[in-house]
């Protein structure tokens, strides 16, 4: 009955976490306005200031307006809440990996809804740039061996975070091949677990076991070792080149700081 509000989307959790259950009851609202610049007037539609425990906003004007809050509520409830110009809409739901149109007064989305699909998945790459990320995983893979060696463990699983980052990089090439661009996984890999093959995900989960240096040596043996896997699959089924021998290499240099400065000399100290 708000005719400011011209269209009216929930976004919805994806994966596992979305079957199962959540601890936090979590809801995602996005809002087509007519005239973004009345967003304040259509918030507390959806939830009460004195009923927050923790807000976060942000507006931006650029490449088109847009007003975002999220807050987490007394009673355990997170709302994101995501207010657009209409005109605009298509283009934000493009980011938007899941979503369900519940009101459209002006029948855009439908009428466009083609041109909605996602850009959140990974784009073809050709050879050169394939084997330049498997070679910059190597180097800061080496990195994080580096710091372990000097028994450094904070500054390792900082380090760690860019090289998780980009093995996920490598699944999601990995997923957009293998479903030939029909889905994708999420930012953050979302939907990993319903995609990847079991060797895969275990080869993972045991590779983010950092809280103490033996896991930790152990956590990037694994991750290399996921890497090489997938990588050499999609180099296999799609004539990419992949640096076989930086690998080897990387894998030998990474036994030697471990056998000298990992299993060996931390256990003396």
């Amino acid at each position: 009955k708000i005719d400011n509000i011209r269209m009216f989307i929930t976004a919805e959790l994806r994966g596992s976490q979305a079957k199962t259950g959540k601890i936090v009851d979590e809801r995602y609202f996005i809002l087509g306005l007519e005239h973004i610049e009345s967003f304040y007037l259509l918030k507390d539609l959806f939830f009460d200031e004195k009923d927050l425990i923790l807000k976060q906003e942000r507006y931006n004007e650029s490449p088109y307006e847009l007003y975002e809050s999220m807050v987490v509520t007394k009673n355990n409830r997170k709302i994101s809440l995501s207010f657009v110009g209409k005109d605009s809409l298509a283009e934000y739901l493009k980011n938007i990996p899941s979503y369900s149109i519940v009101y459209d007064k002006d029948k855009l989305l439908f009428a466009n809804k083609s041109k909605l699909k996602p850009e959140e998945g990974h784009k073809e790459v050709d050879s050169k740039t394939f084997n330049e990320n498997a070679v910059s995983f190597f180097m800061n893979l080496i990195e994080v061996a580096a710091s372990l060696s000097r028994k450094d463990l904070f500054t390792a699983n900082f380090q760690y975070d860019r090289v998780k980052s980009e093995a996920l990089d490598l699944i999601k090439l990995y997923v957009y091949y293998k479903y030939e661009d029909k889905i994708t996984i999420g930012k953050y890999g979302q939907d990993l677990t319903n995609h990847l093959e079991e060797e895969y995900l275990d080869m993972l989960k045991e590779s983010f076991h950092t809280a103490n240096i033996d896991d930790f040596w152990s956590s990037v043996f694994n991750l290399a070792s996921m890497y090489r896997k997938i990588g050499l699959e999609i180099s296999r089924t799609n004539e990419l080149e992949y640096p076989k021998k930086e690998d080897v290499e990387t894998l030998n240099y990474l036994r030697f700081l471990y056998d000298n400065f990992g299993r060996n000399l931390w256990k003396k100290s």
